[in-house]
């Protein structure tokens, strides 16, 4: 079923005009910049877009624009396969990181080091408030899809248990994708990690 949810969800993005991406990025990015989950959090977890993925690079750099937050991005081991959120610390930062190839996938992440020292960790240096997930696709009852890797289901359940030990509120859950993303319903398994929002721009928040 999941397969088959992902070709018809494939070819729907292979159909996508270059003005219809860039409107619904420019509305969706509005939608969650003015989001009040958004604007109280202090640690945010986004990500580096690849094509055909709902663009991140207006909210990203609002973002790096607030004084009141700390952004991280996620980079995937290439030993272990596991992925981390490694804090970005500004414009020119940003655009210095490298492009990995692994498992079949382009992606632009932070590297290890910022100058000569370890890229602060979400985990180990006090969880997050706000996840920005993409995906995929999902169903508003907050069901996600994605590229069939586990990358952020795993993460995600790490993440509430470190925010659990921390004694600090669950991390907020935002999805984010198209309209034509959306589907009726993603069928989800007991580690699947549901989203507490999803957001497209067509979206109205409740």
């Amino acid at each position: 079923m999941k397969q088959e949810i992902r070709a018809l969800l494939s070819l729907k993005l292979k159909g996508m005009s270059p003005d219809s991406i860039k409107m619904q990025g420019n509305k969706g990015a509005l939608t969650v910049i003015n989001h009040p989950k958004y604007l109280a959090s202090k640690r945010v977890a986004l990500y580096l877009n690849m094509p055909k993925e709902f663009p991140t690079g207006s909210i990203l750099e609002d973002a790096l624009s607030r004084q009141d937050k700390k952004i991280y991005l996620p980079r995937i081991d290439s030993v272990s396969g596991k992925m981390k959120m490694l804090r970005v610390y500004g414009k020119s930062d940003l655009e210095s990181f490298p492009t990995q190839h692994f498992r079949g996938f382009s992606l632009q992440e932070p590297s290890i080091l910022y100058g000569k020292e370890e890229r602060e960790e979400a985990l180990s240096s006090g969880g997050l408030d706000l996840v920005i997930v993409p995906g995929l696709g999902f169903d508003e009852a907050g069901g996600r899809l994605g590229r069939g890797k586990g990358y952020y289901d795993k993460y995600l359940e790490e993440l509430k248990m470190t925010n659990e030990k921390l004694s600090l509120d669950p991390p907020y859950l935002m999805g984010l994708c198209f309209d034509e993303q959306i589907v009726e319903r993603i069928p989800m398994l007991e580690f699947d990690q549901f989203m507490n929002e999803v957001i497209h721009p067509s979206y109205k928040q409740k």
